[in-house]
């Protein structure tokens, strides 16, 4: 039901273009019925006395029973590929009916693209800044998912590091396995190398210097006041002056 209200002291009231099984109570402005069919209807309101009559437009949305507007419950997510890759979009929402889909690119529909999942053609630099989108909707609304932007790129090749072939063994490391401690390897022999080694948090826990200008250098598992380490993972730091550097994980199990 609905209650038109009005102010002026109204003696009549009238509801133009009421959806089936709706009527008006002329007298009180109450409108109220059931509705034989779902939809949207533009209702002109109307409300009279002595001095002339005054009306607004009402939207009345008629929803089937148990019905529920789309909610998006996973959205689609940032995508990096390759030139010649391709990439995958995906969606889940849930309502009553259950949605529709239909993906978009760049704010226009994709023909076809009307399922939870969209995978692009194969990707060009021209692809590159694309910007993809989802509508998901049924009878009672629709929702919009958030943007999600694909980057399309060329392969970068990796410049060869003096230091790529450095580790760091045994790890995980166990005192009474292992003896005293782990060995940081393939060190190039230079005397510049210098070795930090942190706690997960960031905490500097040991610094090493090669300055004999070995290949290796090893580290008691002990931190800068001598004292042994507790067991945990740890975070370790190769370089030299030239700025090369490796970066890795120890896993010390006391």
């Amino acid at each position: 039901s609905y209650q038109i209200t009005a102010t002026n002291n109204p003696t009549s009231f009238s509801a133009a273009a009421l959806p089936a099984g709706l009527t008006v109570d002329i007298s009180t402005g109450l409108i109220s019925g059931t509705p034989s069919a779902q939809g949207t209807s533009n209702i002109s309101l109307g409300a009279a006395n002595s001095s002339g009559t005054g009306t607004l437009n009402l939207i009345l949305t008629i929803n089937p029973v148990g019905g529920q507007a789309p909610i998006i419950t996973q959205h689609p997510v940032n995508r990096s590929i390759g030139v010649g890759q391709t990439a995958t979009f995906s969606i889940q929402a849930t309502g009553t009916p259950a949605p529709a889909y239909q993906w978009r690119r760049n704010g226009l529909n994709i023909s076809g693209a009307s399922a939870p999942a969209y995978t692009t053609p194969i990707a060009t630099l021209s692809d590159d800044g694309s910007v993809f989108a989802c509508v998901a909707s049924n009878s009672i609304n629709s929702a919009v998912s958030n943007s999600a932007l694909l980057s399309v790129g060329v392969p970068t090749i990796t410049p060869f590091s003096a230091l790529s072939a450095a580790i760091a063994f045994p790890t995980p490391y166990k005192p009474s396995i292992h003896g005293n401690g782990i060995t940081f390897n393939n060190l190039a022999n230079d005397p510049s190398v210098h070795i930090k080694i942190f706690t997960i948090k960031g905490e500097l826990v040991q610094e090493l210097h090669n300055t004999g200008g070995g290949v290796s250098l090893h580290w008691n598992v002990t931190n800068k006041d001598g004292q042994s380490v507790a067991s945990g993972v740890y975070v370790y730091q190769i370089r030299d002056n030239a700025g090369n550097e490796k970066r890795g994980k120890l896993l010390i199990a006391r």
